[in-house]
């Protein structure tokens, strides 16, 4: 059978087969964050390259920690002791500038003054067309990370000597972001096949305006092809990228997971996901898997390098070590906690000090917080986001007494794992055994993007299809150019627009009392505490940047409209046609301004989001992380990356998993290896009788960066498993 011998191959026949097109071979390498994806992709990086093979490494990951985790600045070519291996981080800024130089070209307005002056310049731009083309230059956040994609994967078909890689490892970003990125080449094309279309339309405008004012329709039309032509290639690389992700003859998907109940649950839907969009996935890699029969010493030595990580947040300096972040530690648990009784120890555990609340939690968690409070929690994947997210709501509602609930955004929702319930998408769930004690009441909600996003959709096409009530040649106009289908750009959501659709609706409802809890009597729960359960950093951000792009987006759409109906005047002094009457295309006005009212309403939604978010008295941002290296240089960047660029307030920093003195013991390593077992007999039994092979990688005392702590992580991940030993 195809599964023992790749059970007894394992990984190494990566390093054995070749593309079916005799190009370089695609290997993505992805999971849950913190699981160590970057890591895998690394080793699996420097491995081949010792194998002889010219190798290419990308981090597609907004939150780039490849050149933490190689420990060099990168782009390098070559990584320096690894001569056959080259590293990048997408840059997905400079892709975004030369995407968006290609699409200023398609620039009506110019090549109309260009052939006529600037009168035929004004009163083309009159027309509204050039709009069109202002959505398509700002494109939503996200895009930029997958054109940056599609021009590595163009060239990687060359290295940087002229020679052509053999194999190309992808570290992506977390599973719900890598899952986005999966299904943005259809964005894109779509989004470019727009632009196509709008360029087929212009002819009929063009020669209704250039007959008008004597110009030459052919000589405007032929500048606008050339930079179709070029906006073509772009729209062939989507198309090129989304072909090499199904090709299994080419590409594959590497999932890495860790022992933990969380993780376990996420690596399953992950599998099924990539299995069910025909992407090719023959290996599961298990890390940090702990023998049971460690010594003492072991836990000692990953102590002491936890605590060079931890001291890094206080070295002067440093973004962590600034004033007004307090730093909590919360120890590592030697089994998941799970459930509200689980996440209440842990909360008792993290929040408070010698019996009573810490002074930072004050003012967010305790009694005397007057007023609504906003939490934001974030930061790397895998660092216990939604646990501490869950365990710090029901210290809110205990605790403090407040009415509170617990919002998850990410894409790879996990807060019904972690409070062990079966949370609908768009429901508000009651958490009936919280409080335990207090007044409070604690409420659990998943949000719904698909419904969220179907209700966004159908106002931009209620409000391009709605007549005005003037008809006459505006109309003309609108059937020429079709308003309403270009609106359909957004029919396919670009990454992270349907989970803040969804959460600006969310907060809306909630801050109207109207997020459907009812207290006794049957009355509206009015929360006064709203934790935000965020996806993993480079997700985040881009949920935080997303306000901007739709408030944009729709600003001009309505914008268009305004032009399209100010153009009926002036076309009709050209042809004499009169703005209504029978046959006209007159519409029914009332319904336009409805729907005119809908979409503002979605503005003001987005609007206020964003000064929610930025609203330093309500809202914090709380960044949690693990005592790595790499975890805490991206806690480090995801601090200057909110408080300069966002302007968002973040006092907390969590630090989870911390290893104590009195943790160091046989005792606590085995019920840890208790655990971990548990977990590898889930996943194992999830793939058994597949085609799907599970690599074992031990628990090592120190951090595997550099090539040389890489080289022996790549040798354990491509060793048979019948060498394995006690880590099985």
């Amino acid at each position: 059978m195809e599964s023992d011998s790749i059970a007894t191959g394992g990984l190494q026949r990566l390093v054995d087969e070749s593309s079916g097109d005799g190009g370089p071979r695609f290997i993505f390498v992805g999971g849950k964050g913190g699981v160590g994806k970057t890591s895998t992709a690394a080793a699996l990086g420097v491995a081949m390259s010792d194998a002889g093979l010219r190798t290419l490494v990308v981090s597609t990951d907004p939150a780039h920690s490849l050149g933490d985790a190689l420990a060099t600045a990168l782009p390098a070519r070559p990584v320096p002791g690894a001569d056959n291996l080259d590293a990048i981080e997408v840059d997905p800024q400079a892709a975004l500038e030369r995407f968006q130089q290609v699409v200023e070209e398609l620039d009506v307005t110019e090549a109309a003054r260009q052939v006529g002056g600037q009168n035929a310049a004004d009163f083309v731009s009159k027309l509204g067309i050039q709009d069109f083309v202002a959505i398509i230059q700002n494109p939503p956040p996200g895009i930029d990370e997958l054109v940056a994609l599609s021009e590595v994967v163009q060239a990687a078909q060359t290295s940087a000597d002229g020679e052509g890689y053999d194999r190309v490892i992808i570290d992506t970003a977390p599973t719900g972001h890598t899952l986005r990125l999966l299904a943005a080449p259809e964005f894109l094309d779509a989004f470019l096949g727009k632009v196509t279309a709008l360029r087929q339309r212009l002819d009929g405008v063009l020669g209704m305006v250039t007959s008008f004012l004597g110009l030459n329709a052919q000589a405007i039309t032929q500048k606008l092809d050339l930079a179709i032509e070029k906006i073509s290639k772009y729209q062939s690389q989507m198309q090129e990228l989304r072909s090499l992700f199904h090709d299994a003859s080419r590409t594959e998907f590497v999932a890495v997971a860790g022992p933990t109940p969380l993780a376990v649950a996420e690596t399953k839907r992950l599998i099924q996901t990539l299995e069910t969009e025909g992407i090719l996935v023959r290996h599961l890699v298990v890390n940090k898997l702990l023998e049971s029969d460690a010594a003492d010493s072991f836990l000692s030595s990953a102590r002491r390098g936890q605590q060079i990580a931890i001291d890094r947040s206080q070295v002067p300096g440093s973004p962590l070590s600034k004033g007004g972040i307090t730093t909590t530690q919360v120890p590592f648990f030697n089994a998941e906690l799970a459930g509200p009784a689980g996440l209440r120890f842990m909360g008792m555990t993290a929040f408070q000090q010698d019996g009573h609340l810490g002074e930072s939690w004050q003012d967010l968690v305790g009694p005397d917080g007057s007023g609504r409070r906003f939490a934001v929690v974030g930061g790397k994947g895998g660092v216990g986001k939604t646990s501490t997210s869950a365990a710090l709501g029901i210290a809110c509602a205990e605790q403090g007494g407040h009415n509170t609930v617990v919002v998850s955004t990410d894409p790879a929702h996990s807060l019904g794992d972690a409070l062990g319930l079966d949370l609908r998408p768009g429901k508000l769930t009651a958490i009936s055994e919280v409080p335990l004690f207090g007044e409070g009441c604690l409420y659990a909600l998943e949000v719904d993007v698909a419904g969220a996003v179907e209700d966004f959709k159908e106002a931009i096409r209620g409000f391009a299809a709605a007549q005005e009530g003037n008809g006459g040649t505006t109309s003309a106009v609108l059937e020429q150019l079709n308003i309403q289908d270009f609106a359909d750009v957004l029919d396919t959501a670009p990454p992270g627009l349907d989970e803040l659709v969804a959460l600006a609706k969310v907060i809306t409802l909630l801050n109207q009392g109207k997020g459907g809890a009812s207290g006794s009597g049957g009355a509206a729960v009015q929360f006064d505490r709203i934790i935000i359960d965020t996806a993993p950093t480079g997700h985040t951000l881009r949920l935080l940047s997303l306000p901007s792009f739709l408030d944009d987006f729709l600003e001009r759409l309505i914008a268009l409209r305004k032009k399209l109906s100010g153009a009926t005047a002036m076309l009709s002094m050209f042809t004499g046609s009169g703005g209504g009457g029978a046959g006209s295309g007159q519409g029914d006005g009332a319904n336009f301004e409805e729907q005119r009212d809908r979409l503002r309403d979605l503005q003001v939604q987005m609007f206020a989001l964003e000064d929610l978010l930025k609203d330093q008295d309500q809202t914090q941002f709380i960044i949690v992380t693990i005592p790595t290296e790499l975890a805490m240089a991206e806690s480090e960047r995801l601090v200057q990356a909110l408080q300069q660029d966002q302007e968002i307030a973040v006092r907390n920093l969590i630090i989870n998993q911390v290893l104590t003195d009195d943790q160091v013991a046989a005792s606590y390593i085995q019920g840890i290896a208790s655990v971990q077992k548990r977990c590898l007999h889930d996943l194992e039994s999830a793939v058994h009788g597949g085609s799907i092979a599970v690599t074992k990688v031990p628990w090592l005392d120190v951090e595997t960066t550099s090539v040389f702590g890489l080289r022996v992580l790549g040798t354990l991940l491509l060793r048979d498993e019948s060498e394995a030993g006690a880590s099985n």
